[in-house]
């Protein structure tokens, strides 16, 4: 949804109307960076009338002084999360991204501001009003906030692993999903397990997939070496997880070959492994 260069007033408000409580919940989960982004892309988009904001990456990054990787990342998670893409099939060009609330609160007050307009011309607003909920603009609600997960979340599992791979909003979606499924003190010592016993931490997955992919479930005990100091490696260990069609970096396609014709796994999870049959 757009606002029309045409719309009252044609000036600028001279203020940005901003709801505190809602907006503290709302950020509680961003850092500084992000908070800043998100500021400075509201505040500009106040000033242009609430029109939207341009679909430009490089357009974004200006807008928030955006230089380095780590800011222009900031800017774009910020984009993602809390603004909606508004798409003109007829030129693509005037794509917009948009905040609802934003855009809300400015109608809202363009509203009233256009009912001051018309009853002081009509030598103010009449003693008894007929009213009619249909026209008389209601304040808006609270924006409701999983504020409280949110917070949960950012304690008891982000602040305590140990390498914070990949996006944190979408590893609150999974955990999120999870429904107190597992313990959260649980997660973190798998995941913290899982990143000890990982030689090159580029090879540590997200914790967002690790979650959807259930891998606490995983057998990390350190294994038992021989007299020559040689480990005794068990290729089968992670076959209840094979079975769900998920496997480890460390799982050979010839362990799940072997385990498949010893009538251990499934047909549909071999395809859902991606090995052959």
């Amino acid at each position: 949804m757009f606002v029309s260069e045409k719309s009252k007033p044609s000036e600028k408000l001279k203020a940005w109307y901003l709801f505190t409580d809602d907006f503290v919940a709302g950020t509680q989960h961003l850092t500084p960076l992000e908070l800043g982004c998100y500021v400075r892309l509201l505040v500009w988009n106040w000033n242009k009338r609430c029109r939207g904001i341009p679909d430009n990456a490089e357009m974004h990054n200006r807008i928030c002084s955006a230089h380095n990787e780590l800011e222009k990342t900031a800017v774009g998670n910020v984009i993602n999360e809390f603004f909606n893409l508004i798409i003109d099939n007829d030129n693509i060009e005037n794509n917009r991204w948009q905040n609802a609330r934003q855009l809300q609160e400015w109608l809202y007050i363009n509203k009233r501001i256009d009912n001051a307009r018309e009853n002081g011309k009509k030598g103010g607003r009449p003693k008894n009003p007929d009213h009619n909920p249909e026209e008389t603009p209601l304040p808006l609600p609270h924006t409701p906030t999983n504020n409280n997960n949110n917070i949960l979340f950012e304690n008891e599992i982000w602040d305590k692993i140990t390498i914070k791979r990949g996006s944190k909003k979408r590893a609150f979606k999974e955990w999120d999903k999870l429904n107190n499924k597992i313990d959260n003190s649980l997660i973190v010592k798998k995941y913290n397990e899982l990143v000890n016993n990982t030689n090159d931490t580029k090879f540590v997955p997200h914790l967002s997939s690790w979650l959807s992919a259930e891998r606490w479930e995983e057998d990390l005990a350190t294994e038992k070496t021989d007299n020559i100091g040689l480990q005794n490696r068990d290729p089968f260990i992670n076959i209840d997880l094979w079975n769900k069609g998920i496997r480890t970096m460390n799982d050979m396609d010839s362990d799940i070959q072997q385990a498949y014709k010893n009538g251990k796994i499934t047909e549909e999870a071999m395809n859902k492994l991606g090995v052959a049959v």
